[in-house]
């Protein structure tokens, strides 16, 4: 019976995929782009058959056999595996569903339910037709053994058995692409997210200066790189924590539904095929669990140890790789170099122990399952006194070989379940972090009401620097003017209206506050008091066309230049207009400057225009 509604779901399932692939393509259709030009994918247009076996992919496959595919061979990607198609269908969902409110898995989870509910399906599926092979090879045996039934039977029985290999086998490949499908949305979703976050948080935030404590400041220097991380830790979380999320998601269908199901499904095949006797083995298994546990939790802990020095070893190594132009004049090279070997054999400690419970948590499983199988069958012949059969062993060595190997693959998706939790709270705390003023939903409201005045600058403002202990910034309207450290930098009183197309110019003494005061212009800055203008037409839609501003250029005291030719950093992919080129050459007083190089303007600048002057 469990084999027959088995089947009968499985068929439910296929006839389906065609609908909710078809749906899950066209749900969204996203704006046209640079790729319009590539072939449609074939995918959502293919039958039944051709899905189903992949065979929608034979041509590329073809043409790739014969020659190298070039960029005009590929075909488009599938709307639903598009990122700004994705990322749109999140940030949607994130904004208007109340429910799904302050649950950042529930929201992913939601925004790929479709891929989801299909990887799950087929893996339970998979999990209850892995054990069929078995159900087929008792009956062929049984018939072997007694030979009362006609050969047709035989047939039958043998025809079954490939019949449901080869429907395990299509729904092991539905449920692999989905998988992979499922991971590929999640992390370009997170990636996207990453990206957004760290161009709006608060970075850069000033030390607790709380009298409070007297050793507040040392506490949070030592924790700084955790609570704002730099450049090395923002691309680790790109990098590794969002591969390790995207693995789990392929894989995750395997720990939670398909391996507990084939083994409880095998177990209970066990229990009908031996009787009593399976469940001395189960015991043997039950009893070897504490080791499991203490194992896992071993390497969770020293896991999370791994991560963080992972964190500071490449936190340094960046700022290492920043400054190696002093480093070099000063030679520091053995004093960094033995501070980040320092980090790194901290690292491999942590890594040797994870090593270490790993293999005794992996030895745990596999030794349980083998010393289950040899007590199982020994019970079974010697403490019940049955007559072992070729049908009841080989059948009975069969469910135990795929409860064994279930087992084995059982520890590596229980740590790669720990990995990626891991690495989603790393990444869901780095989401949570603090934002400037003008991105904060509380100052949504405040701000488009500031955007509508048609000035630029301050009425009665104050700034000043964020610091750790502040919390999301409340609404200008309700907030009071604090009182701050003497430590903290405060601009105060700030009454200036910037003339509008004219150039305007700030002076004043080393320290006073200019560069602050384009921060806080910028909305980069906390604003404690009073108001600041920059007209969006982002933020506000009723201001006039000749008043309105896509972006804000910003030029920092320190450049950051691509490593490539001056004339490419000039352009910065803009396509080339001689005229207004040399225009800016001319007005920037930088064509003397090119005369200097022998490559002129097409000359090669180093990184971080290393072999240009602070001026040029």
């Amino acid at each position: 019976m469990l084999i027959q509604a088995s089947l009968s779901l499985s068929l439910i399932v296929i006839e389906g995929m065609q609908f909710t692939n078809k749906q899950l393509l066209n749900e969204i259709v996203p704006e046209e782009t640079d790729d319009a030009h590539l072939k449609p994918s074939p995918e959502s247009t293919s039958s039944i058959f051709s899905f189903l076996t992949f065979s929608w992919m034979d041509s590329i496959i073809s043409l790739g056999n014969i020659r190298s595919l070039v960029m005009s061979d590929l075909w488009d990607l599938s709307d639903c595996d598009k990122s700004e198609v994705v990322v749109e269908k999140y940030r949607k969902l994130r904004t208007q569903t109340v429910f799904l409110k302050d649950r950042p898995l529930l929201q992913l989870l939601t925004v790929t339910r479709i891929s989801l509910l299909i990887q799950y399906a087929s893996s339970f599926l998979c999990g209850i037709l892995a054990v069929s092979s078995a159900f087929w090879l008792n009956l062929v045996l049984r018939w072997m053994q007694c030979r009362d039934e006609p050969v047709s039977y035989a047939i039958f029985y043998l025809f079954g058995m490939f019949a449901f290999s080869t429907l395990f086998a299509i729904l092991e490949g539905l449920q692999n692409f989905y998988a992979r499908r499922v991971g590929m949305q999640l992390r370009s979703i997170l990636v996207a997210e990453l990206f957004r976050k760290s161009l709006r948080r608060v970075s850069g935030t000033l030390p607790s200066t709380s009298q409070d404590n007297a050793e507040g400041v040392k506490s949070t220097s030592e924790n700084n790189q955790n609570d704002d991380p730099g450049l090395g830790n923002i691309l680790q979380l790109m990098s590794n924590d969002t591969e390790k999320i995207r693995e789990l998601a392929a894989s995750s269908h395997e720990g939670l539904l398909r391996i507990p199901v084939t083994i409880i499904v095998s177990f209970g095949a066990l229990i009908y095929l031996l009787g009593p006797s399976a469940i001395i083995g189960v015991s043997v298994i039950i009893l070897s669990a504490p080791i499991s546990t203490w194992a896992g939790k071993y390497y969770n802990k020293h896991n999370e140890k791994l991560m963080a020095a992972a964190d500071k070893r490449i936190h340094l190594t960046n700022e290492v790789l920043q400054g190696i132009k002093i480093i070099k004049y000063f030679a520091w090279e053995p004093k960094f170099k033995l501070r980040i070997e320092r980090l790194r054999n901290i690292e491999l400690q942590q890594l040797v122990k994870i090593f270490i419970s790993r293999m005794i948590f992996i030895n745990a499983s596999y030794s349980s399952g083998t010393i289950a199988a040899v007590v199982s069958l020994s019970a079974y012949t010697m403490l019940f006194g049955k007559n072992l059969d070729a049908a009841t062993a080989f059948t009975a060595l069969k469910l135990l070989h795929e409860t064994v190997e279930n087992l084995g693959f059982l520890p590596d998706q229980i740590v790669n379940l720990l990995q990626g939790r891991m690495s989603f709270n790393r990444i869901m705390r780095f989401l949570k972090t603090q934002e400037i003023e003008r991105y904060t939903s509380a100052n949504a409201e405040v701000t488009a009401n500031e955007t509508s005045n048609l000035s630029v600058g301050f009425s009665d403002a104050a700034f000043t620097y964020y610091t750790e202990e502040d919390e999301e910034t409340q609404s200008a309207a309700t907030k009071q003017v604090p009182t701050f450290a003497k430590t903290n930098f405060t601009l105060r009183n700030l009454n200036i209206v910037f003339p509008h197309k004219n150039l305007s110019l700030v002076t004043g003494a080393i320290g006073s506050g200019k560069s602050s005061m384009l921060l806080a212009l910028l909305g980069e800055l906390k604003r404690t008091n009073g108001i600041s203008n920059l007209p969006d037409v982002r933020l506000s839609a009723h201001i006039p066309p000749e008043f309105k501003i896509q972006g804000v250029a910003y030029v920092a005291q320190s450049a950051w230049m691509l490593n490539t030719s001056i004339r490419e950093n000039i352009l910065f992919g803009l396509p080339f207009d001689e005229k207004r080129y040399f225009t800016v050459l001319e007005r920037c007083a930088l064509t003397k400057d090119l005369q200097t190089f022998e490559g002129g303007d097409l000359t090669e600048i180093g990184e971080k225009g290393i072999n240009l002057s602070g001026g040029q």
